[in-house]
C-alpha cells in the first residue's frame, strides 16, 4: 500500500461491546487474583491467571486485525489472512447490525443513528447487491469490519474521488 493511507483498528475502542466484555475479564481476573492471594487459595490465583492471559491473547488477537484505505482500495491483514479489494472492483458498500439472532441489513445513512443494542459493521464487496450472513469469512471479495463514522466518511470519499490505479503497489 502507499504512503498516504489510514490504518484503523478492526474493532472500535468506543464501542460498548468491545469495552464491557474487556472490563468484565479485567475485573474479573484480577479479583480472583487478589483473593486467591489474601486467601491462600491456589486454585483462584490460577483462574485469575488464566483469565488474565486469555484477556491479552483475545486483545492482542482483536486489535492486532488492521483495516488500511488509501486511493487504491481498502485492506485487511491480520495474522492469519490478508485481503485487498481495489476501488475500481466495487460494487456495493453496505453497513449491518449484527444481533443476538440474526444479521440486519441497514442504510448507510441510518447507520450513525442505530441504537448501541447490536454491532454495527459495514462491509465492502465486489459483488453487486451483496449482503453479509454470519460467520461469513472476509476475502478479495468481501472485507467488513466495524463501524465508525470518519471510517465511512474516508470511504465514501475515495469512491467519489474515484482513482483508476492498479493494486500493484499494495
Amino acid at each position: 500500500m502507499t504512503k498516504d493511507q489510514e490504518v484503523f483498528s478492526f474493532a472500535n475502542w468506543k464501542s460498548p461491546h468491545m469495552i464491557f466484555p474487556f472490563v468484565v475479564l479485567i475485573l474479573g481476573g484480577g479479583l480472583l487474583l487478589i483473593a486467591g492471594f489474601y486467601g491462600n487459595n491456589t486454585v483462584a490465583v490460577y483462574l485469575g491467571v488464566g483469565i488474565l492471559i486469555l484477556f491479552f491473547g483475545i486483545f492482542y488477537f482483536i486489535f492486532s486485525i488492521k483495516i488500511k484505505v488509501n486511493e487504491i482500495g481498502v485492506g485487511y491483514s491480520s495474522i492469519f489472512k490478508t485481503a485487498f479489494i481495489n476501488w475500481n472492483n466495487v460494487k456495493t458498500i453496505g453497513a449491518y447490525i449484527a444481533t443476538r439472532y440474526s444479521n440486519l441489513d441497514t442504510n448507510l445513512t441510518d447507520i450513525k443513528n442505530v441504537s448501541f443494542w447490536g454491532q454495527k459493521f459495514l462491509f465492502i464487496s465486489t459483488e453487486v447487491n451483496a449482503s453479509v450472513n454470519w460467520g461469513q469469512k472476509i476475502s478479495g471479495k468481501l472485507i467488513y469490519f466495524h463501524f465508525r463514522p470518519e471510517l465511512l466518511d474516508l470511504i465514501t470519499y475515495h469512491l467519489k474521488h474515484g482513482t483508476q490505479h492498479t493494486n500493484e503497489n499494495k
